[in-house]
């Protein structure tokens, strides 16, 4: 899946290498099992993933396959999909072997699958749904009749099951280092029924040596489709469980760094532009990573409000200007309502500001917007309040017309 153009992890702003060159460990010495990375939304999964792909490459000692699992949810069963994928890490000669040898014990081991692959095949090119499941019956009928009198001796599902096992590792043992990396990202943006039969087809199909298991996903997201779906009185936690062998959690930033993670984004963000935007853009750094580190960006967010803050080539209200995208990158309904004067936003912006520590770094920002949202809240603005004037106004603006205006520029960049 990854084509990067350049060495695994060389915009590493948020020190995710260490986390990296760890797991690569575990997966060297790891026969067989389930390594899950759970993290928040938008905290940069999917380029961790990239990148550790990436380097398994680069060291070229064992296989490594990418699978979309949200891409592939179509798919109606997972199997199908880890199969081909599986398929993918051997050379054209050794995929044609597996394939041949295991289609025939798929559709015993993994019941209506048969169907299912008919009817994945058919809505491919559009025939009508009822012809499909008649047609798709008949195929599950003869292959079950095919299946019993090529495999007498094997009658038991779990005896077929075991079977099927053996032959997929034997397949693996031909792989390179007699090992394949599957990594599974988007898992928790697919549709429960799916979410769930992917991770059943781990355990009880393919829990096999030489196959490990990398899954990229929001555990609380899973748990919650889990509960949804086996309904009230289930245990989504007890229930993961069962298929995980190494649960890690990815935060933010490596904590052993020594810069904030802002800073650093901000950093490698900068190289892009040209050299007079670049120390523009530099000079005005202080209030983007005070901002990020306020509001508690993570790094999806915080690629997002760099993105926009630099649409424009000037900002004239550079603090307020800031405060707003970021409000805009993480909470898009609260900068709508402030936008829009709803005073219910005004006072929810100043919420998120009001538990900051007078120790904290950047306390004396927060108090700054604390105190123009309050002003909005109570429509009274105090106009001699020179620190608020200089980093909220200025240019003849009035702090009472200030979010209306740098809202109108930053609108105006977007365009």
């Amino acid at each position: 899946m990854t084509n990067l153009n350049k060495a695994a992890f060389t915009d590493d702003a948020l020190d995710r290498k260490k986390l990296a060159e760890g797991i690569y460990k575990l997966l060297e010495g790891l026969p067989k099992g389930v390594v899950a990375i759970d993290g928040d939304w938008g905290i940069g999964k999917t380029w961790f993933g990239e990148n550790l792909e990436a380097l398994i490459k680069e060291r070229n000692q064992f296989n490594v396959v990418w699978i979309d699992a949200f891409e592939a949810d179509w798919v109606d069963d997972p199997a199908l999909t880890l199969i081909s994928s599986m398929g993918a890490a051997l050379g054209a000669a050794e995929r044609k072997n597996l394939f041949d040898s295991v289609a025939p014990l798929i559709a015993r081991a993994v019941p209506n699958l048969a169907k299912a692959a008919a009817k994945t095949a058919g809505n491919l090119i559009g025939i009508n749904e009822d012809v499909l499941d008649t047609a798709a019956d008949i195929l599950k009928d003869e292959s079950e009749e095919i299946i019993r009198a090529k495999l007498d001796e094997l009658a038991e599902r779990k005896e077929v099951l075991e079977h099927l096992k053996r032959l997929i590792a034997k397949h693996i043992k031909e792989a390179k280092g007699e090992k394949v990396i599957v990594i599974v990202d988007e898992l928790d943006r697919c549709s429960p029924a799916y979410a769930i039969r992917l991770l059943e087809r781990l355990k009880h199909l393919f829990d096999i040596e030489g196959v490990a298991f990398l899954l990229l996903w929001n555990r609380l997201q899973i748990k919650q489709a889990v509960e949804a779906f086996y309904g009230a009185g289930t245990d989504g936690s007890m229930y993961l469980d069962k298929f995980i062998d190494y649960p890690i959690a990815m935060s933010f930033a490596s904590l052993s760094t020594n810069s904030p993670p802002m800073e650093r984004l901000i950093s490698l963000l900068a190289e892009e532009l040209d050299q007079q935007r670049k120390l523009r853009f530099l000079d005005n750094s202080r209030w983007l990573i005070a901002i990020s580190t306020l509001l508690n960006l993570n790094a999806r967010q915080c690629k997002r409000m760099l993105d926009w803050w630099t649409m424009s080539s000037t900002r004239n209200f550079v603090a307020l200007e800031s405060w707003l995208i970021g409000l805009k990158a993480k909470y898009p309904m609260i900068y709508q309502g402030v936008c829009s004067g709803e005073l219910s936003s005004h006072h929810l912006a100043a919420n998120l500001l009001i538990n900051i520590k007078e120790s904290d770094q950047n306390y004396r920002v927060a108090q700054v917007f604390l105190r123009l949202h309050r002003s909005y809240e109570r429509n009274v603005f105090d106009e001699k309040d020179e620190e608020l004037k200089q980093f909220c106004a200025g240019f003849g603006v009035s702090l009472s017309e200030s979010i209306g205006i740098a809202r109108r520029h930053i609108e105006g960049t977007f365009d």
